[in-house]
């Protein structure tokens, strides 16, 4: 049984989303914006159908992330935001009402690691969670230097495009 209304089946996104996965099923390779310490498992299995590279992440945000190690009193948090140019900050609350695990939060945490918005978060889990973002960003960091996986990664797809063209 279909969760979406039959006139909903077929709209433009589902015809986009359905073409892209028969077509990435033909593709020699797939190059993935990310890096092999954060999908390792995923790519794994990615990797029994055909090869695919974690040669990311692509862009140059590490050098642009600050992620405190001090937890803030509310008044220097105010202080900090009211410093800040108007709608530049994202507010998030991890309030008692939430029904939530540490697998969800990790999740918010790197989508707005990526984002590269300024973020104020409050609830009984923001200093864990500042410390897991600590964490990913050394990951990535890590992953990024020199010899580090996503250099090998791309190393390993540019050997493996010539043997495909020169054979």
């Amino acid at each position: 049984m279909h969760y979406l209304k039959e006139g909903e089946l077929e709209t433009l996104q589902h015809i986009a989303s359905t073409k892209a996965f028969q077509e990435v099923k033909k593709a020699d390779f797939v190059l993935h914006n990310t890096v092999q310490e954060l999908e390792s498992e995923t790519l794994d299995d990615l990797n029994k159908k055909q090869p695919n590279y974690a040669i990311g992440p692509l862009s140059n945000f590490l050098t642009k992330i600050h992620v405190t190690k001090s937890m803030w009193s509310e008044s220097d948090c105010t202080k900090w935001l009211e410093s800040k140019p108007l709608d530049s900050v994202l507010y998030v609350s991890f309030g008692s009402l939430i029904q939530t695990n540490k697998h969800l939060i990790q999740e918010i945490a790197h989508g707005l690691l990526l984002t590269q918005i300024k973020i104020l978060m409050s609830g009984i889990g923001s200093l864990g969670l500042k410390q897991e973002i600590q964490k990913l960003k050394n990951v990535l960091h890590k992953a990024i230097e020199k010899d580090g996986s996503s250099e090998r990664n791309f190393d390993k797809f540019v050997k493996d495009l010539k043997a495909k063209i020169y054979t």
